[in-house]
């Protein structure tokens, strides 16, 4: 019969009626849970009498081993009675030793007993029933019943094959209730007891088993007179193994053949053996497989009789089916010209038939009948069609469709998509194929992938982090550098979190969402993130909630980029610009104060030479000027912390200051506090007024001091390094560059970081009241600022503190000490000096001294009165004694504008703004006579002196 072309073939007859099939299919499965049912009853019912038989004679057994073990410590109690045996202990008569020996040796000659004996209170042997050595280990045993008064029951070690020997030892009780002695008997129990089990009849399949443990091993004893056979104890999963583990068990487990066996064992509590009733599984139950596989037999006959019927009515269906088929090939053919599918059957691989859309699609105009299959295809695409029509032909498992690339008419070559199916065609085989040509969809595939490339591209090379989330922080999607941020290794593993492990806090979280929600969107929005570590970072995030989405709910989409560095280095310049400030502040009260305290401290000391020493005034002046003294080192602190106290820098070696001050240092910090320095050899030089670095260097010691009240390890150490720019960039006051490192650090309390964001300010103390100034840091600070280096504190609470100052490098030698202070008493003058000071205060006690020291005075409150009054005095004035800052005009400019009309006169400057005068405003330059407030009368006397008389100032 001639197929139409395009049908795979004929349809298949139709099958069974679907009821039929399910009611076959049903009646099967009954069948089978019947059979099954009825074969699980019967097995049920077999295990459960065979578990019964078993558990009772396991139960006899038991009792009957019991009752032996009772029955040997009957005889040795028995035997310990004798009055024989008594005497013999303590060296009694001949005849008291022979009555004794007779009855063990009746003992031990009745049943089973291989030996029978008596021990002293030692566990030497003093009477045995024969000759024979006693057992190893029976007079050790023997000896401990008798030494703790009680009986004992033990097996003896013995060697495989051999017997399974049981000591059993009863004290000897004398009249005075303490054991003299005992009485043991040594018993085969292999033959004791199988001897008092009931001997199974021939139609019995049970085997009785006794389980000894012997060491790492286990002996399993199956008959009076046969050898044990040893069984290793670690194999749990043996027979033996399991009777041991309880107590009591029944069930199924594996002989030592490996065999199925039905079993009951039962442990003897007194000898720790286990007795074990057991038949082998497939024998017990072998009249249950009878019964099963008559059942099996019953319900596959059944079955077969309905499959039978079911395939003689589908045998009359198939008839009907051919009648109808010729009806429809018809249509089928009529369908296959009319459709806009290509469809296309080939036989020996030539086209047997090609319908309209076909032969249209491929740009030919006649029929595509007798060319081969292959002339469809591009040459590339040849090879892998006869493949696929191959394979089709020989029924293998192939994938239904195909892409290759067709070939038109005119040569050019589009994509197609071809299924391809076996068919029957004018009474041959043949291949059907059904083509469709997927040329606009392989174009949007592409571009659909050249977007996704690109937008996967722009997502996983970004710098910033880039995150789809849900609105519970759940990452859906992250790129490579949202992770690295997060501190996480890989974005599946931040996508691997939870919402809440970005989020420092819930309520944070309910926050943002709360204004996202609102806003819909957050643009530069600045918050903190928590990372992998639980550390913090801060970012600046874009973030938009979309509407629902694939995922079924709303989505977070946002950039985020990293902006702790960058307030890291705000933070540090806000505080410099904080600390400059406030230094700024202390500097201009330091200057005021030192005007006053000029005043306090000269008036004092005139008032001290005017008052005797018996005058009661004079304790008053000396407080006054102690007063004044304490102020005024108050001042220098305040000015070393802004950088404007006069500093003498010089180039020193840090090694040797630490070790000038060494012994110093021991006595600060007292004996609960241990010293240790560790200087670097050829330390490098570094630029700084000795001076200062030593109170630098007290102050930090100090500090670490008062931060282990209950002693520790303090440590000072200095070292060469070379400050990168990555470490630079970390600090915003530190310069690259070589620095000698100076390190001080103790085992103390330590400081979190909110007390280390205020560490250098002034009169910022942790101390009681009265204990502390709060200048110690920032003293020590702005002595470091002012040398040029930088000063760094790692701390945390509990682990102690460690403070860093880093100086550049000098590479100038070291220089000489300075001379010590001048303390000689200024010789008087009459020479004329002009005072210009704006401070009316310390104007007239400058006045006061030098008139007192016989110069001559013009006092000016200002520099514009300076220049009305030498312009009025006329004559000479030999020294222009002036303040450095002042309204209108400063020193340096009234002594420009007064050098022309007196160019032998000569000029010493005072201010409490010393530094700052000199570097920072430019005035003065280096070598100019410089006086600091607040002075003592006698250091400005002899200053003036020394500026009259030329000599050097410094």
């Amino acid at each position: 019969m001639t197929r139409p072309p395009g049908r795979a073939s004929d349809p298949e007859p139709e099958g069974l009626p679907g009821w039929l099939l399910v009611a076959l299919l049903v009646t099967g499965v009954l069948i089978a849970i019947a059979a099954a049912l009825s074969m699980r009853r019967e097995n049920r019912a077999a295990r459960a009498e065979w578990d019964s038989r078993l558990a009772r004679t396991a139960d006899d057994r038991l009792a009957i081993a019991e009752g032996a073990v009772r029955r040997w410590h009957e005889r040795a109690r028995l035997l310990g009675r004798l009055e024989a045996v008594r005497s013999t202990l303590h060296g009694g008569s001949a005849r008291a030793a022979d009555a004794a020996r007779a009855a063990l040796v009746e003992t031990a000659t009745t049943e089973e007993d291989v030996l029978a004996g008596v021990t002293d209170r030692g566990g030497r042997l003093v009477l045995a029933s024969s000759n024979t050595e006693a057992p190893r280990g029976s007079l050790d045993i023997a000896g401990e019943a008798a030494a703790e008064d009680r009986p004992l029951l033990r097996r003896l070690p013995s060697s495989v094959p051999g017997p399974v020997e049981v000591e059993v030892a009863e004290p000897v009780v004398e009249e005075s209730g303490r054991a003299g002695g005992a009485v043991f008997l040594v018993v085969d129990a292999r033959v004791s007891l199988f001897d008092h089990f009931p001997a199974p009849g021939a139609a019995e399949p049970e085997r009785l088993l006794v389980i000894v443990p012997d060491g790492d091993a286990l002996l399993v004893v199956s008959g009076p007179h046969l050898d044990p056979e040893r069984v290793a104890a670690s194999d749990r999963s043996s027979l033996a193994a399991a009777a041991l583990a309880a107590p009591r068990r029944e069930g199924e487990f594996r002989d030592g053949r490996g065999r199925p066996v039905l079993a009951a064992s039962r442990r003897v509590p007194e000898l720790g053996w286990a007795l074990v009733v057991a038949v082998d599984r497939d024998a017990a139950l072998a009249p249950t497989r009878r019964l099963d596989l008559g059942i099996l037999f019953g319900a596959a006959g059944v079955l077969a009789a309905l499959i039978a019927g079911a395939y003689a009515w589908r045998r009359a269906l198939r008839a009907r089916h051919y009648r109808e088929a010729a009806a429809l090939d018809a249509r089928y053919r009529v369908l296959l010209e009319q459709t806009q599918e290509a469809v296309a059957v080939a036989v020996d691989g030539r086209v047997a038939y090609a319908n309209p859309a076909c032969v249209e699609m491929f740009g030919y105009q006649k029929p595509l009948v007798g060319v081969p299959l292959t002339v469809l295809f591009a040459p590339g695409s040849r090879e892998q069609v006869e493949e696929v029509l191959r394979e089709r032909r020989a029924d293998e498992p192939v994938p239904e469709l195909y892409e290759a690339v067709g070939l038109r008419g005119d040569g050019h070559t589009f994509a197609v998509e071809l299924r391809v199916t076996p068919v029957e065609f004018a009474g041959r085989s043949g291949t059907q194929a059904i083509l469709r040509d997927i040329t606009g969809r392989k174009r949007m595939e592409a571009e659909i992938r050249e977007s996704e490339e690109r937008y996967r591209l722009l997502f996983e090379r970004n710098l910033a982090g880039v995150y789809r989330s849900t609105p519970d922080g759940r990452l859906l999607e992250c790129n490579r550098a949202y992770a690295r941020m997060m501190g996480y290794g890989s974005p599946a593993e931040a996508m691997a979190q939870p919402g809440s492990a970005f989020h420092p806090t819930p309520e944070g979280r309910e926050r943002f969402l709360e204004r996202i929600r609102q806003e819909g969107s957050l643009v530069n929005f600045e918050r903190a993130a928590r990372r992998k570590d639980g550390s913090l970072v801060w970012v600046v995030e874009n973030v938009s909630l979309l509407p629902a989405g694939e995922e079924g709910g709303e989505i977070l989409l946002g950039t985020v980029v990293d902006l702790t560095e960058r307030r890291r280095l705000e933070e540090q310049l806000l505080q410099s610009q904080k600390m400059e400030a406030v230094g700024r502040l202390a500097g201009g009260i330091a200057h005021d104060f030192n005007n006053l305290l000029t005043a306090v401290s000269g008036y004092s000391e005139l008032l001290l030479r005017e008052l005797s020493e018996e005058d009661p005034r004079r304790e008053c002046a000396e407080e006054i000027r102690k007063a004044g003294s304490r102020a005024a080192a108050l001042t220098q602190q305040l000015l070393a912390f802004s950088r404007r106290q006069v500093l003498e820098p010089r180039v020193i070696d840090l090694n040797a200051v630490i070790s000038g001050m060494e012994r110093m240092l021991g006595r600060v910090i007292g004996e609960d506090v241990e010293l240790i320095t560790a200087l670097q050899p050829e330390l490098w030089r570094a630029k700084a007024d000795p001076g200062q670095i030593e109170q630098a260097i007290l102050n930090l010691v100090v500090n670490a001091r008062d931060a282990m009240p209950r002693g520790g390890k303090l440590t000072v150490e200095t070292a060469n390094v070379e400050l990168d720019e990555k470490f630079a960039g970390r600090y915003a006051t530190v310069t690259p560059g070589p620095h000698v490192m100076l390190a001080v650090s103790d085992t103390g309390i330590g400081m979190d970081a909110e007390l280390q964001a205020r560490l250098f300010e002034p009169f910022f103390t942790t101390k009681e009241h009265g204990k502390g100034t709060g200048l110690g840091l920032s003293t020590t600070y702005g002595i470091v600022k002012q040398s040029g280096g930088s000063i760094w504190v790692y701390s945390e609470p509990g682990h102690g503190t460690t403070f860093k100052i880093y100086l550049p490098r000098c590479e100038e030698p070291l220089e000489a000490l300075p001379p010590a202070p001048d303390t000689r008493e200024a010789a008087p003058g009459t020479e004329t000096v002009l005072v210009v000071e704006d401070e009316p205060e310390v104007r007239r006690l400058v006045e006061r001294l030098l008139r007192g020291k016989g110069y001559r005075v013009l006092s000016a409150g200002s520099p514009t009165e300076a220049v009305a009054l030498a312009k009025a005095h006329g004559a000479a004035i030999d020294l222009l004694l002036t303040d450095v800052i002042m309204p209108g005009m400063n020193g340096r400019e009234l002594a420009r504008l007064l050098a022309p009309a007196r160019p032998t006169m000569r000029v010493l400057y005072m201010s409490g703004y010393a530094d700052a005068a000199m570097n920072q405003h430019g005035i003065l330059p280096p070598g100019t006579a410089f006086v600091s407030k607040p002075f003592t009368p006698d250091a400005l006397a002899r200053k003036v002196r020394d500026v009259l008389d030329g000599r050097a100032v410094s």
